[in-house]
């Protein structure tokens, strides 16, 4: 339920800032917050705050800016059954709204089905399977966002791991700013090949072995798989059986 509402100056005043909700909303840069404030100063708060159970939403840096220069403001209060649920609409709104870097739409849509997940966790009918509805929330968002529903998967891997990073690293990577892949923030290795960690020994490949050797890596480069890492040329192996391959 939506309700707009006038609050006294002694309640506008107990309004919270919760840290958790606040970090799920993507930061704007000092530039963007130097025109809101300006905007503010000229026109007054425009956009109403949004908030549940005393605790604001949505329009953090708007609420700042009025309360730095006792600007008057509107509320509109939700109501939501517990946390997650009004953690869900932060996010959705913000997905709706935002001009978001890639990473910053990853991190969102995957912590949306998380969230989700969570939401429905000991709730689902009689009989429902978890995997099922894990199904389903995942096809529910892909079709809205336009994606597919192993991206969403994925994406929320990703929020998965941005979670654990300090804070300001986390927001770095949101930024875009950060050259690290989504591989490596995920803590996915690059290596494809490594030798066997088995202790080798040093003896000169006859002739056919090094033929084979050389075959079986242009039949892989023939084969166009996925990125793989050449073995140097001057490997030293016992037998060929001695390499372990892993192919992403």
């Amino acid at each position: 339920m939506t309700q707009a509402k006038e609050l006294m100056p002694d309640q506008k005043n107990k309004l919270k800032i919760d840290d958790e909700f606040k970090n799920l909303i993507p930061a704007i840069t000092p530039e963007e917050y130097s025109e809101l404030e300006k905007s503010i100063l000229a026109e007054g708060c425009r956009e109403s705050l949004v908030i549940w159970d005393g605790i604001i939403l949505d329009g953090h840096n708007r609420f700042e800016i009025c309360r730095q220069y006792n600007i008057d403001y509107k509320i509109i209060s939700k109501e939501f059954k517990d946390r997650d649920r009004a953690k869900i609409w932060i996010i959705s709104n913000q997905l709706s709204r935002r001009n978001l870097t890639p990473q910053q739409m990853r991190y969102l849509q995957g912590e949306r089905y998380n969230l989700e997940k969570q939401a429905h966790g000991g709730q689902l009918p009689k009989g429902s399977d978890q995997n099922d509805h894990s199904v389903k929330t995942a096809e529910k968002l892909a079709k809205e966002y336009g994606v597919s529903a192993p991206t969403i998967r994925r994406n929320a891997k990703f929020a998965e791991a941005v979670d654990k990073l300090p804070p300001e690293e986390k927001q770095y990577i949101l930024s875009g700013k950060s050259k690290k892949t989504k591989k490596e923030i995920m803590g996915i290795p690059k290596r494809i090949y490594r030798k066997n960690p088995n202790k080798e020994k040093k003896i000169d490949l006859p002739e056919n072995y090094k033929r084979a050797f050389d075959d079986y890596f242009s039949e892989l480069q023939k084969a166009k798989l996925s990125k793989w890492k050449e073995i140097p040329q001057n490997i030293i192996i016992n037998d060929l059986k001695s390499l372990t391959i892993f192919v992403q």
